[in-house]
């Protein structure tokens, strides 16, 4: 078989998996109903961004790890995307990104090509370039340049700058800048699968967990090739804070510009100050919307002033000046001077005396 032939065949047998098991803690109450994964930033859920890099490489399979209501990503995805051959596996306790690995290794044949792609960011990679670059028998993970590393798993080039030489999980004592970025390609699975069980057979731990970047060391120790490619846009979704920087980055990137006069979109004596999005579903009246602004689906605006802030589908604000604030689905406020974080369902008024 020449080399060619045996990479499409290599390509063909791709799967994918998006471990999205965490609760969110850091984004409570939000998380309390809602997965971390289905929370909107920009004009969407993160994991649509996530499934943006996955449906055009076709892949034979995407394996979703789930866990903590694990039931409502599994209806969305199923619902949203149809076409896309989808399982969901299981991970009843958190251990570590190794261990979510472990759980999904029961639908990863030896033999496939194996792309992970971490479900709580968002980031704007050509993935289907970095993995068609790699030769069948090396693999590859993104990278992204920090001036914090003790916060990340950090690489370690050889002294050609081209393959991994060492690899730290969150480094107490900064031993490179280079963050892994949530991207991991493995251009035959056999190799990671193989180091995962030797590091759960042998209880090998850091910070308490089983760690992907552990079972990446031992295969660098086996003499696998492991090339780093560079990626410039990845954002953190993980606290409310970093999900209003993470919208604002987003709306500057694709909602410079809207036409408020635009049928499609429901808006009545007010002004909107880009960038913004606003879903054709949404009702806004007697307000300020913007600069930084996601309006959601079904979302009811009045008498408002509100900016830096995303307000989730279903929620009804009145009488509100807001910045820098996160509404949640369904959830009612009303007449208020604050900087809000409203989970879903939740219902906040100005009582009267």
């Amino acid at each position: 078989m020449k080399f060619k032939e045996f990479f499409i065949l290599s390509f063909m047998g791709l799967k994918v998996v998006i471990p999205v098991a965490g609760k969110g803690t850091r984004l409570r109450p939000h998380t309390l109903l809602i997965p971390k994964a289905l929370i909107n930033v920009g004009e969407k859920k993160i994991i649509d961004y996530i499934m943006d890099i996955v449906v055009p490489l076709a892949p034979e399979e995407v394996i979703f790890v789930i866990g903590y209501l694990g039931d409502i990503i599994k209806e969305y995805i199923e619902s949203a995307y149809p076409k896309v051959n989808s399982s969901f596996v299981i991970q009843e306790k958190p251990q570590g990104l190794g261990h979510a690995i472990s759980v999904a290794s029961q639908k990863i044949n030896e033999n496939d090509s194996l792309l992970i792609l971490l479900g709580d960011l968002i980031f704007f990679a050509d993935v289907n370039r970095a993995i068609k670059e790699i030769p069948i028998g090396e693999h590859t993970i993104s990278v992204i340049s920090v001036h914090d590393p003790h916060r990340y798993g950090v690489v370690v080039l050889d002294k050609k700058g081209k393959y991994v030489e060492k690899l730290v999980e969150k480094p107490s004592t900064p031993v490179s800048n280079l963050a892994i970025s949530g991207i991991y390609y493995f251009s035959i699975a056999k190799p990671l699968l193989e180091s995962i069980k030797y590091i759960i057979s042998n209880n090998i731990k850091t910070k308490g967990e089983y760690q992907l970047t552990d079972a990446m060391m031992e295969m660098v120790k086996k003499g696998e090739k492991i090339s780093v490619f560079q990626i410039e846009e990845i954002y953190d979704c993980g606290s409310k804070e970093k999900l209003i920087e993470a919208n604002n980055k987003l709306l500057d990137k694709f909602f410079k510009h809207i036409d408020i006069k635009s049928p499609a979109i429901n808006i009545k004596n007010s002004v909107i100050i880009p960038p913004v999005y606003i879903n054709p579903n949404a009702y806004i009246e007697m307000s300020v919307i913007g600069p930084y602004v996601s309006v959601h689906k079904g979302a009811n605006i009045r008498n408002s002033v509100i900016r830096e802030s995303i307000i989730e589908e279903g929620a009804h604000v009145d009488g509100m000046i807001m910045d820098k604030s996160l509404i949640g689905r369904d959830s009612y406020v009303e007449e208020a001077f604050r900087e809000l974080n409203i989970g879903p369902h939740s219902e906040y008024k100005k009582k009267s005396l």
